[in-house]
């Protein structure tokens, strides 16, 4: 029998007397959000955990610099217990110019956490010293009925916060992007957007042994045929073509980044993506 799970995300945002930071909007990938910002209601399945994308995005004035954030996941069960979620992450970042933070970050729900709260906690730092003056709201979603199908990660990015390592699952695979130039120079630049922070111990648990892929190096581009006008991902000597617009927005190709070349001679075709 399903229970029912009350989650109320708490953000915390520890700021200094005249500056002023606000939560513009957030939400929980797959779910529809309202207007309500108040107590939500997420069916679990007992046994079953479940793993949560969070987007979301900060406002600040001109005059705050923050220099990183820390994310904290929280449960408390039914009679008060607390208990830290394994695979809360942390992220560094450096916000000083942009008056705009947007990022995500991923999370799993254990399969014994089936009935409580769930608290987020965000936590600004300036330079290394915590803010002293904490302020902020519950902050809530209201759910649809959670789908049933496993999470398919296909084109999913993540960053291990304790190694910085950014991956994309191509192909049912995890591949570690093994340089900012590759990264930079094949997949979008807004990459707070779509990089989803987690820790080591979250990321092997997504990612066994036999979910690693082969490593994507710096001899990996994006190309334009001339002659067809087809837009290629090109790794090494293998060309994989990229057949929509829907299929770059899927893995975050930058098709505005492809080099041209005219004819394929000494190249392979690899699988498209779709």
């Amino acid at each position: 029998m399903k229970k029912i799970l009350l989650i109320a995300f708490m953000f915390f945002l520890s700021i200094s007397s005249n500056a002023h930071v606000t939560l513009a909007s957030w939400s929980i990938e797959g779910y529809s959000q309202t207007n309500s910002l108040r107590g939500v209601n997420i069916v679990t399945a007992p046994g079953v955990a479940r793993e949560f994308r969070i987007m979301f995005n900060l406002m600040k004035d001109q005059a705050v610099i923050f220099n990183s954030f820390k994310y904290e996941i929280e449960h408390t069960s039914l009679n008060g217990t607390r208990t830290r979620i394994p695979g809360a992450s942390y992220l560094s970042y450096d916000w000083k110019n942009s008056y705009s933070f947007n990022s995500l970050f991923s999370f799993t729900l254990p399969a014994d956490k089936t009935e409580g709260e769930i608290r987020l906690v965000l936590i600004s730092y300036e330079g290394s010293q915590k803010m002293d003056a904490p302020t902020g709201g519950s902050y809530s979603l209201n759910y649809k009925q959670p789908p049933v199908t496993p999470v398919n990660r296909e084109g999913y990015f993540y960053r291990v916060t304790e190694t910085g390592m950014v991956y994309i699952n191509m192909d049912g695979k995890a591949r570690h992007i093994q340089d900012a130039n590759t990264l930079h120079g094949v997949f979008k630049n807004d990459t707070d957007s779509y990089i989803s922070n987690i820790t080591q111990s979250t990321f092997d648990g997504f990612y066994p042994a036999n979910k690693i892929g082969t490593p994507i190096g710096p001899n990996t581009r994006l190309v334009k045929e001339l002659n067809s006008g087809w837009i290629f991902y090109q790794e090494d000597g293998v060309l994989r073509h990229i057949t929509s617009p829907a299929a770059a927005d899927k893995y975050k190709f930058d098709l505005n980044k492809a080099q041209k070349m005219r004819g394929t001679d000494g190249y392979t075709y690899g699988g498209s993506f779709q």
